[in-house]
This record gives C-alpha cells, sequence and structure tokens, in this order.
C-alpha cells in the first residue's frame, strides 16, 4: 500500500472532527459495557486503548477490510464519547500499534515500517521511521511501539525482504534517530542455528530489562518456545529455551509492576507468572472447571498480583471475559461472547478496557445495588410446587445474584443458596411442599466488590394446595370394553387409578370405580295364526321364527329381547251324528243328509273350525225292505254291535261280499255271505263291537247289484 509521507503537515482530514455518543447495547447492570461495534471494528486487527487517566486517552481502531481505514480517537471523558483525530485512506499505510505519554504527545506504529509523532495533540504529523532495511519501504512493518517519556522509545520490527527478519530498535530522542539493540537473523547466525528458526512473537521493555519472546518457525531446530533477555537495555542478550513458557505466534505478556510478569498460554488452558525478570517461570494450577475442556487462554490484564481478568475461548462455548482475585488461581466469568477479547488496558481497580473483533469493552467497577424485585411468583397468587423464579435486574454493577430460599422468615436452615450469573431466573429442580410459604432473598454482587451492602430485601410467596383424590363412579356393560384415560381401557369391573402432574405441578389422583352391568336377555314366546300377521313394535311378522330386538337398558347397557314366534294352524274338527227323519236339530227339521260348519275360537286363540255331518235315519225298529232290487237295513238303528242284526233282500239269492266303513268311506272290516232269495237277517262280524260309537255304512256288492246302509252306532 502507497502513502504520501507525512512531513510536519496538518492533515486535511483532521478539520472533520466528529464524536458519537456512547450506546451501551448490553444490559446496564452488567460489569461490561460495549462502547462500539459495527464491522468497521475489523475482526482480523484489535483495537487498541491507551488510556492516561480514568477520563483522557486514545483509541485505535485498525480495519481489516479490503478498502483500509484506519482511526484515531480522542476521550475527555472516559470514554462515553470519541472524537475523530486521524483517518487514514488507502493510499496512506496501515495503522497498527500506538504509544501515547499524554493528550498531545502520540507516536503511531504502522505498515512499511512507518512511524509518525504529534506532539500537539494531532493537529499536525511528522514522520519519525526507524531504518530500512534493504528492498523498499513496502517490506516492513511495525508491530509494536513503547514510548515510556518524551525522549526514550522502542519498537518491533518485523521486515520481509530480502529475508523475514525482527529487530527491536530503540530511540533516545523522541524517534529523531534509532538504534538496533536486536537483529534477530544475526543472533540466529551467531548461534549457529538453522535458517531463521525462530519468530519474534513479542518484547516487553522494563527500563534495562528486555525480554524477546521466541516461536520456533521450523519443524525442527532450537526448542520450541525461547526467549532472548538482556539487563543492559539491549546491549548483550542471553538465550534461554528451557522452561519458557508455551505460547502461539503472538504474545500477550503483561509487566505488572517490577518483580511480576503475568502471560497466558494462548493455545492451552495455563497462565505463567516470573518474579524475577523472566529468568524463571512458574505455572497457575488450572481451575477444575478448565482441566477437561477445550479452554484456552487468550489474553490477560492484572492491576496487582491477585486481581486481574482474563479472556477464556473453549470451542462450542464461546468466549468468556474472566475475573480473578487470587492471582488466576481460580475465575468468575463476567461476560460470556462469541468471540475473545485480544488487548487489555487496566486503568485503574474500577476502569478497565478490552478490544476484540468487532467491539470495544469497557468495564466500570463499583459495588452492586440492593434493587432486585421479585416479579414471580406472586405474592397475591397461589405458586406452582416447582416455579421458575424470575426477578429484575439491579443496577450499578453487577456480575450475578446470591439467590436464597428458605421455610423460616430468619433464614436460618436455607433449602437453596446459590450464586448465580447475570441470568435474573432460577428453575428449582425439586418441588416445594404444597401450602407453605417460602421466603425470598435476592441479594447482587460482584467479584471485585463483593455483596450490596445494606440488602435487606425480603419476598415471600405460597405454594399452592393441592387437590384430592377425584372419585368417577362408571359402568361398563358385560363384553364391552371402556376406555377411562388416554392411556387406560378396562374390560372388566374394577377399581383403577391413574396419578397426573398439573399445571401447578401437584399429584392428582384420579380412582374409577367400574361395575359391570349385565346384558339383559328377555325370552317371549308368541303364537301366530297361520294367514295372519303379527306386529311388534315397528316390525311386522308373517310367519313363525326368532326374532331379536335391541334396547338400551336402564345402565345404558343393550338389552335384547328374543321374539321365538310360533305359527299355529287353526283346528278342523268333524262330527258324524245321526237323526230320526222328522226330528228337528238345534230347532231345524231336515229332509235330507245335512253338514253344518261352525267357526269358533279354539284354546290356542286360533280359529276352531266344528262340521257337524246329520245323517238321516227312517227308524230304530225292524226296517222295511223294498222288493225287486237288492237291499238292506239294520236294526235297531241306533245301536250296539251286540243287537244290530243286518236284513238283505235278494232277488235271486246270491254270494255277497260285504264291507263296514267309517264315515268318510275308508274300509274297517270285510266279509262274505251267501243269501238265499228274499229276506234274510244276518249278524255283524264280530270286531264290529270294538268299534267307537259314530256313524258307519254297510256295503253289499253282489252280481245282482249293489245296497248300502247307515248305522249309528251306540
Amino acid at each position: 500500500m502507497k502513502i504520501q509521507l507525512l512531513n510536519n503537515i496538518s492533515l486535511h482530514y483532521i478539520t472533520t472532527i466528529f464524536s458519537f455518543l456512547l450506546t451501551p447495547l448490553i444490559l446496564t447492570s452488567q460489569s461490561w459495557e460495549e462502547l462500539l461495534t459495527g464491522g468497521w471494528v475489523s475482526d482480523l486487527y484489535y483495537p487498541t486503548t491507551k488510556m492516561l487517566d480514568a477520563q483522557r486517552g486514545w483509541l485505535l481502531i485498525p480495519d481489516g477490510n479490503t478498502t483500509r481505514i484506519d482511526r484515531l480517537y480522542r476521550t475527555i471523558d472516559g470514554g462515553d464519547n470519541w472524537t475523530l483525530v486521524l483517518e487514514s485512506t488507502p493510499a496512506d499505510y496501515e495503522f497498527n500499534c500506538i504509544a501515547a505519554l499524554d493528550t498531545n504527545r502520540v507516536w503511531i506504529g504502522g505498515s512499511e515500517s512507518r512511524v509518525i509523532r504529534t506532539t500537539d495533540g494531532g493537529q499536525s504529523w511528522q514522520n519519525v521511521d526507524p531504518p530500512q532495511v534493504a528492498g523498499g519501504l513496502e517490506n516492513g512493518s511495525i508491530s509494536q511501539i513503547q514510548f515510556d517519556d518524551p525522549d526514550r522509545g522502542w519498537v518491533l520490527a518485523r521486515d520481509f525482504v530480502p529475508v523475514r527478519n525482527e529487530r527491536i530498535l530503540y530511540t533516545a530522542n523522541g524517534g529523531q534517530s534509532w538504534e538496533v539493540l536486536l537483529d534477530l537473523n544475526a543472533f540466529e547466525v551467531a548461534m549457529g542455528w538453522p535458517t531463521h528458526p525462530y519468530i519474534l512473537t513479542q518484547m516487553l521493555v522494563n527500563d534495562q530489562v528486555i525480554l524477546a519472546f521466541l516461536l520456533r518457525d521450523a519443524s525442527s531446530g532450537p526448542a520450541l518456545n525461547a526467549l532472548l533477555r538482556s539487563t543492559d537495555g539491549g546491549q548483550t542478550w542471553t538465550y534461554h529455551g528451557e522452561g519458557i513458557p508455551r505460547t502461539s505466534a503472538q504474545s500477550f505478556a503483561q509487566q505488572v509492576h517490577d518483580s511480576l510478569i503475568m502471560l497466558p498460554g494462548r493455545n492451552n488452558a495455563r497462565l505463567y507468572r516470573s518474579t524475577d525478570q523472566g529468568l524463571t517461570w512458574q505455572t497457575v494450577p488450572l481451575q477444575e472447571s478448565d482441566i477437561n475442556s477445550s479452554m484456552f487462554y487468550n489474553n490477560c490484564g492484572f492491576i496487582n498480583d491477585t486481581v486481574g481478568w482474563i479472556a477464556r475461548y473453549a470451542t462450542g462455548m464461546g468466549a468468556f471475559l474472566s475475573f480473578t482475585n487470587n492471582g488466576g488461581y481460580t475465575f468468575f466469568d463476567q461476560r460470556r461472547d462469541d468471540l475473545s477479547m485480544q488487548t487489555f488496558q487496566i486503568v485503574n481497580d474500577s476502569l478497565v478496557f478490552a478490544g476484540g473483533p468487532f467491539r470495544i469493552l469497557r468495564y466500570r467497577g463499583g459495588q452492586a445495588v440492593c434493587a432486585s424485585v421479585l416479579l414471580y411468583p406472586s405474592p397475591e397468587e397461589p405458586s406452582p410446587l416447582s416455579p421458575l423464579l424470575r426477578w429484575s435486574r439491579s443496577p450499578g454493577c453487577v456480575d450475578g445474584y446470591r439467590l436464597r430460599l428458605s421455610l423460616s422468615a430468619d433464614f436460618s436452615a436455607p433449602f437453596v443458596d446459590v450464586r448465580l450469573g447475570t441470568d435474573t431466573t432460577y428453575q428449582l429442580t425439586s418441588p416445594l411442599p404444597e401450602g407453605v410459604q417460602v421466603y425470598v432473598d435476592i441479594l447482587p454482587f460482584n467479584y471485585q466488590f463483593g455483596d450490596a451492602p445494606a440488602c435487606n430485601l425480603r419476598y415471600t410467596f405460597s405454594t399452592v394446595n393441592c387437590p384430592e383424590p377425584v372419585l368417577v363412579e362408571a359402568t361398563l356393560c358385560a363384553g364391552d370394553s371402556l376406555t377411562l384415560a388416554e392411556d387406560l381401557t378396562v374390560a372388566e369391573g374394577g377399581v383403577y387409578e391413574r396419578l397426573y402432574t398439573t399445571s401447578y405441578g401437584c399429584d392428582s389422583l384420579v380412582v374409577w370405580s367400574v361395575t359391570e352391568a349385565p346384558r339383559p336377555i328377555t325370552g317371549i314366546l308368541a303364537p301366530l295364526c297361520s294367514g295372519d300377521t303379527l306386529r311388534w313394535q315397528d316390525t311386522l311378522i308373517t310367519a313363525g321364527g326368532l326374532y331379536e330386538f335391541s334396547y338400551l337398558s336402564a345402565a345404558g347397557c343393550d338389552s335384547l329381547v328374543r321374539l321365538n314366534v310360533s305359527e299355529r294352524s287353526p283346528a278342523y274338527t268333524s262330527i258324524d251324528t245321526a237323526i230320526i227323519t222328522g226330528q228337528p236339530w238345534g230347532g231345524v227339521v231336515y229332509a235330507a243328509d245335512t253338514s253344518l260348519v261352525y267357526v269358533l275360537t279354539g284354546v290356542n286363540g286360533c280359529d276352531s273350525i266344528v262340521t257337524i255331518n246329520l245323517m238321516l235315519i227312517t227308524a230304530t225298529g225292524q226296517p222295511l225292505l223294498t222288493p225287486g232290487a237288492l237291499n238292506c237295513a239294520l236294526f235297531p238303528n241306533p245301536g250296539s254291535a251286540q243287537e244290530a242284526v243286518l236284513r238283505v233282500w235278494s232277488p235271486e239269492g246270491c254270494r255277497i261280499d260285504a264291507a263296514l266303513r267309517d264315515a268318510s268311506g275308508q274300509s274297517l272290516m270285510r266279509w262274505a255271505i251267501t243269501i238265499p232269495q228274499g229276506v234274510s237277517v244276518w249278524p255283524l262280524p264280530a270286531g264290529a263291537a270294538a268299534l267307537p260309537p259314530g256313524v258307519y255304512l254297510i256295503s253289499l256288492g253282489a252280481p245282482e247289484g249293489n245296497a248300502t246302509a247307515k248305522w249309528v252306532k251306540m
């Protein structure tokens, strides 16, 4: 990148000075607040603050975009407002690092091994570049710059042409001239090492003691991490290759005071400390939460031997800004983020600045304020047994809240006593007893300054009274199934239970008493006369058979009626009787044989048809026969078989075939007789005596003709 040299000129764009107000993007109750955010704060180059005191300071923001514009700001109110002082253009070189002594004297180191200086607060700038190596201005960069007074200063310069090299240079006149204190390549050659095995990652200057941290840049060679140490202001150097902390390509060692240097391990969760100006190092033991994690320490800032902050990062967990008050043996997380901070500046014990990708943070320490209000549960309404407690944030410098819950007002035996982060919710993991009053104490605290003073706020809430068991009576029809609940279907009577949890966390017992009701079956016999119909409610029955009808019983079950229809035919009765000619029957005198039909109702409810066959007989005495033809008669008639005789008249005499028949003409017995001419008398066969009373026919058959006679047997 080409720039115009700045030779004691007042940059025209400095006149376009503007100011912007701080807009914190996180809650005011947090210890850390965001001062600047946005895409113009790079994720590749990290902003650096140089605060002179609690109010005045400088801010350098390198820009990582391709159209790089770097900016220098100034504040006079502790960082609430910032004024743009210097802004580069793409044609200028890049701003990498800054050193500031007061509001007037500032040095900026940049690309192409450039250093510019102002002595009037940025109104004008002068070039005070260190000597260049062969290859031109485009092949170098200033990565560190430090001035302890207006005259004495140091820079770490990186050269890339003709070979990669790092140099530490010193000025005793504010940058007017420079002296090379360490040429790494020359030192490596003097040590007889392979070509350029090391990268110089950081210089740390404390008056006459200068430390140069080295990282091996080759697969083999000297120790992976090493240290060059000078105790005479850089005139001589001693190589230390054993016991040097493991760091990555960039070191962030901090000179806390003359007898303490703190160094984060970068790519591992280690913090190192030296109390002899880097000659020996001790490892601060890991805290338990970092032992089995992918946590590594990025950068740190310490006020003294015990109080400090560290930027930590773990894959999958995020980045943390953590506070320690015991020299790094334990840390308390104050802020969780997605990207880790890279730079720290400790102004005092209550003002710290941190810079990282896309943001600048400020810590303003102070005591927490006791002002949190319990929002839920409310004292006016019953609480669930496992409530999610919520409370309002407390103003001030709050790192977390101590939450205590007790069933006694004096908190003599709290069942919850925890220190939480800045979240303002807490979920009880075990249910509370029902129907009790719970006392709540919320105490904001700050890791550095302790608990909020004079915090005597107390809150109460009462848990709900859980319901009594619910008894449900139900009826189950025999042979059916009954669904009592989503997961409970029964097929027989009994007592069943299910335990539910209400929205308040109570156990709710439901008991079902199931009575199994029978399914009634009723049988009914119903007669049906042939040819008739039978109506059963809406059904018309025309024939016999088994018919079933379903109804709903009083218990709500199906009730089955089986109707057995018996089809019955009418009764037919035929009665033969004889009467003497001229004798009335039922008040009527009949002149010939007559059949009388009567329709009656039988015992089965159907028609009973009675037919009476009236047969006329002439007399009961001796019959008078008619000569000239075969004829016959019985007398006495009516009479018994023992009394009755057959009187026959035959014109010639012959053999006769006789037959005794019933009224329908069916033959009952047969016999033969030989009769003379004229009249003859014959007895009935012996078997006639066994016949029941009734009307019978005697028929005679002979060559000379046929004859019949009626006999009423008594």
